[in-house]
């Protein structure tokens, strides 16, 4: 089976701040990327993204990460490129599971100085065309309790909270497939306005 896209990539993106964004799959060499991005995250992100204080990848960390088929496996990220050399800002991804059938885990990391600018929704809406078009409907996402202001992000979204253990919540949510089955709620605004983004994306060679 062959990759799938449902928008250009790589691709140009301007947010409504101006910044300008390059988002394209998650490569095989892009282990270095993730090594450096992971440095560059505060301890609070990486525990809320690993559930663990994690200080560097393993080799076979990276390569699980990086060495996907873009089918089951899917990753995308984005990079600032107003200076003159890009910057890694975050990634998105899913894995599709065997049971239940049609989900997928879902898991978004950005750097913490490009948080709250809207790239995590961008890299959401990528992942939630992207799925909508290989058959899935749902995505399942782990989030530690304390992550309160994501947990209430997805909340907002339509998710539906299956799970709570050991300090995790288990949330699933709907994965849409236009930007009109978006709940219309102020705190599902910047999901809206990162599914425009994309639509006005520019193809970059």
């Amino acid at each position: 089976m062959s990759a799938f896209s449902p928008f250009p990539l790589p691709s140009e993106i301007t947010t409504d701040d101006g910044l300008r964004l390059l988002v394209r799959r998650l490569r095989p060499e892009d282990k270095d990327l993730l090594q450096s991005g992971l440095r560059r995250l505060s301890p609070r992100s990486v525990y809320q993204r690993f559930s663990a204080s994690v200080t560097s990848l393993s080799d076979q960390q990276l390569e699980y990460l990086t060495e996907i088929d873009g089918v089951h496996h899917v990753a995308f990220c984005a990079f600032d490129i107003s200076p003159d050399d890009p910057v890694g800002t975050g990634v998105g991804r899913y894995v599709r599971l065997d049971e239940p059938p049609r989900t997928a885990e879902s898991a978004l990391t950005v750097v913490d100085s490009y948080q709250g600018q809207g790239i995590g929704s961008l890299l959401l809406v990528a992942l939630l065309r992207h799925a909508a078009g290989q058959g899935i409907r749902t995505f399942k996402a782990h989030v530690l309790e304390d992550n309160r202001r994501f947990i209430k992000y997805l909340d907002a979204l339509g998710a539906l909270r299956q799970d709570r253990s050991g300090g995790t919540v288990t949330l699933m949510l709907p994965v849409y497939e236009k930007i009109a089955d978006l709940p219309q709620n102020s705190k599902a605004q910047k999901v809206h306005r990162a599914w425009k983004w994309l639509d006005q994306a520019q193809p970059v060679s």
